[in-house]
């Protein structure tokens, strides 16, 4: 029996994740420049992290917060989760 994972990533956040980690391979052998490529996530992070702070997500649509959360944890760079088998 599969337990569910600490934290819980939905199909369309890894679908997210997938896509963009294919973009940046792509974008970084284009350019040959891998520590700028590198940087990206951070950059990435910038505009949610200040949309969370600024922003009251109890007063905005739940599925605003829900698609900025989709897009935020899409980052190419992000954790999956571990799943562990129960015995």
């Amino acid at each position: 029996m599969v337990r569910m994972p600490l934290y819980s990533d939905t199909m369309g956040i890894l679908t997210f994740k997938v896509m963009n980690m294919v973009a940046i391979t792509y974008l970084s052998e284009m350019t040959s420049q891998l520590a700028a490529v590198a940087c990206i996530p951070q950059i990435w992070a910038i505009p949610f992290l200040l949309w969370l702070r600024f922003i009251d997500t109890t007063s905005v649509s739940k599925w605003t917060v829900w698609a900025v959360m989709t897009i935020f944890l899409g980052n190419p760079y992000g954790k999956y989760p571990s799943y562990r088998l129960s015995t």
